[in-house]
């Protein structure tokens, strides 16, 4: 144990502060974002594509953010749009009033900075991870699965050649909920996971674990609580 310690946290386990053990630390955790948000697979954003003022037309002068000529205050401007990849950069309001699709899209959509136009694709990957705090829920207005159960970006389709940006709407695939994670509310807690299955109905393990089960309900989170949903691409 002491060696996955070490490559986890640098540390002995008994070293180990009972917080860096909460799922909610794992999963934001320098190893986790280097071995498996910033995968391909697990990472939503594509390549930046800029251009300089207003084209003639819905593909012409694009440059993805890697090249030779993109000014400095273009990548400043990518830098400063896009959220870490861990779910802890990559986090949203969870309320009654939400309107997650519509938030998403806010980050994968066309927008113009001083003349310039930014594009920021989103790359399909096969999962997301999205960390929600609960705000605005009141007796009479509850947190439902149906908030926040799926979401379908939109994306704009791209060109094969040379990474140029058609400028066309096309709607993306559906992501659905795959797993919902309860963090815990003190540090003698426990974290605690719901799964579902391909038809998204709650799919426990056989083996009735203390830390899965359906002995709760995303009706019942408070204000300011925090939980972890992970989205899978639907094919």
């Amino acid at each position: 144990m002491d060696a996955i310690s070490q490559a986890v946290w640098h540390l002995r386990l008994q070293d180990v502060n009972v917080t860096q053990t909460q799922f909610s630390a794992i999963i934001s955790s320098d190893l986790m974002t280097k071995t498996f948000w910033s995968l391909a697979q697990c990472n939503p954003f594509a390549m930046p594509l800029w251009r300089a003022g207003r084209q003639p037309g819905p593909i012409e002068g694009w440059s993805d953010i890697g090249a030779s000529i993109t000014p400095p205050a273009i990548r400043i401007a990518v830098r400063g749009r896009y959220p870490s990849l861990s779910p802890s950069g990559f986090r949203f309001v969870a309320s009654p009033m939400m309107n997650l699709e519509r938030e998403i899209h806010d980050l994968f959509c066309c927008s113009e900075h001083d003349e310039i136009e930014l594009a920021t694709p989103t790359a399909s990957p096969l999962v997301v991870g999205v960390q929600f705090t609960v705000r605005d829920v009141t007796d009479e207005n509850r947190l439902k699965l149906e908030h926040f159960r799926a979401f379908e970006p939109q994306q704009y389709g791209m060109e094969v050649r040379f990474n140029e940006c058609s400028g066309k709407k096309q709607r993306g695939r559906t992501y659905p909920t795959l797993a919902i994670v309860k963090f815990r509310q003190s540090s003698d807690g426990m974290d605690s996971i719901q799964v579902y299955d391909r038809y998204r109905r709650p799919n426990m393990p056989a083996s009735k674990a203390a830390y899965a089960g359906p002995d709760w309900d995303v009706s019942q989170f408070n204000n300011e609580q925090a939980f972890f949903v992970l989205y899978e691409r639907q094919e």
